[in-house]
């Protein structure tokens, strides 16, 4: 499904500082129902994915930011030591990805905040979750219109 823009919501309550800058997330505190924030389930089913990109829309050619957490299918939290959760995105029907490597920082409870995401463009985007666990892959992945 396509994803309009603006799409999400500003997601502050879900994110905290420590003394270090480290940034910790709470899949309590970030799920399907908080506001703005998108469901998606992997490829082969296994995972779902909930989302929230830290703008009001998603910007052109500027960086943003995401929020995700992973649970499996069944809706039960994930086992953190064994997963990992990557981002990325692409513009298939012009064949490059971001020009931008995003800085994604795992916060040990299944989610993830990526920080340096960039649409350089206009047009259709593929936004990629590739969940490892075990070393097994899933990609749960929705498409962006950049207008």
């Amino acid at each position: 499904s396509i994803l309009t823009v603006p799409m999400l919501a500003i997601l502050t309550s879900c994110a905290s500082s420590s003394g270090s800058g480290v940034r910790h997330a709470s899949s309590d505190a970030f799920s399907a129902s908080t506001p703005g924030a998108s469901r998606i389930t992997s490829n082969a089913g296994g995972y779902e994915v909930v989302f929230a990109i830290m703008a009001p829309k998603v910007p052109l050619n500027e960086p943003f930011e995401i929020q995700a957490c992973v649970t499996v299918k069944a809706g039960s939290p994930i086992d953190a030591k064994n997963l990992v959760i990557s981002v990325d995105a692409a513009m298939p029907q012009h064949q490059h990805g971001m020009n931008t490597k995003p800085r994604i920082e795992q916060t040990g409870d299944g989610c993830i905040h990526a920080e340096g995401m960039l649409f350089h463009m206009v047009g259709r985007w593929e936004l990629y979750f590739d969940i490892t666990r075990n070393g097994i892959t899933e990609r749960a992945q929705t498409e962006i219109m950049l207008e």
